[in-house]
């Protein structure tokens, strides 16, 4: 009897001692990148500088015309007040943090036979939501070769879905086959410091990393440059970049 409690108080005495370690971090959090310690902002603006190239003209079907119109005009470049160009993707090549602190993922609105925005940049692995505004059927495929492979057809007004997109940095490209005009461009990154001007050419990057920054900017037609930013401690970084016409 007596060996009996012994053994009882050892084994309580065991799954007691068990309980009071710590917990282990979930899977791949003791790998997790952490957040800077010193941090500053990026609020930049893009200036489109030299001549405009002329849109393309895409004349619309007789049967969508009181939807989308007689034409489409589409620019290969959105240059707003005062040159400001709009749809680069901009980031900091090479940082790491968590992706909890990625902008939040992005809408893509199909209105008008045209996505609405034309160029968007998320966190790698989150899903884009789609959403149809126009009462005509769309559908929104990537295109081949894509990470993640995507086709859903869009028949209702108000419609929603949601698109996975690629677990890596990639830039997916996705399409319409009943519209086959329709394309916009989605940029995806491993890290939260990302961002896409606006029409007037102006982004904002916050919580990058004090000190030096290589800031990258993307455009789909244009390309990539790079800079070197100086992010102070606290405080705010304003680089004012000229993007030259090709």
């Amino acid at each position: 009897m007596k060996t009996s409690r012994f053994a009882s108080a050892t084994l309580l005495a065991s799954l007691l001692a068990a309980c009071s370690q710590p917990s282990a971090p979930p899977s791949g959090a003791a790998n997790a990148p952490a957040a800077p310690q010193k941090q500053g902002t990026i609020e930049g603006t893009i200036r489109f500088t030299g001549k405009e190239p002329p849109p393309l003209q895409v004349p619309i079907p007789a049967d969508l015309t009181a939807i989308c119109g007689e034409l489409l005009e589409q620019r290969r470049v959105e240059v707003g007040p005062g040159h400001g160009l709009g749809e680069v993707v901009a980031w900091v090549s090479g940082a790491k943090a968590p992706l909890s602190a990625a902008p939040a993922p992005p809408v893509l609105d199909q209105k008008g036979c045209a996505y609405h925005p034309r160029v968007l940049a998320a966190a790698q692995g989150t899903q884009l939501t789609a959403t149809n505004s126009d009462p005509l059927l769309h559908n929104v495929r990537t295109a081949a070769g894509a990470p993640r492979p995507f086709n859903t057809a869009m028949p209702i007004t108000g419609m929603k879905a949601q698109i996975p997109l690629p677990s890596t940095p990639a830039v997916t490209r996705l399409t319409c086959d009943v519209h086959p005009w329709m394309v916009a461009f989605v940029r995806t990154f491993d890290h939260p410091y990302f961002a896409v001007s606006d029409g007037a050419g102006r982004f904002t990057i916050q919580g990058v990393p004090a000190g030096k920054a290589a800031l990258a900017l993307w455009h789909p037609f244009l390309g990539e440059r790079r800079l070197e930013v100086d992010v102070p401690e606290n405080g705010v970084a304003r680089p004012q970049i000229d993007w030259p016409a090709p």
